[in-house]
């Protein structure tokens, strides 16, 4: 779901840049916790529906 449109746009970087990995960490205890359950189950919705999403950043000619 989205709230607006966003005016933003991307540029390219003066320098080489290291790609940024992102992990969600959890103690196995918590893995049937509801509350875990429930959050994991929205990071997984949202992943998926940002990978079937165009660029929301296109690259632009500076």
């Amino acid at each position: 779901m989205r709230v607006g449109a966003l005016q933003r746009k991307r540029l390219e970087l003066p320098f080489e840049a290291i790609p940024v990995v992102s992990a969600l960490w959890w103690h196995p205890v918590h893995t049937r916790d509801p509350e875990h359950v429930w959050m994991r189950g929205i990071f997984e919705e949202a992943a998926r529906i940002l990978a079937k999403e165009p660029d929301p950043f296109p690259a632009v000619d500076a």
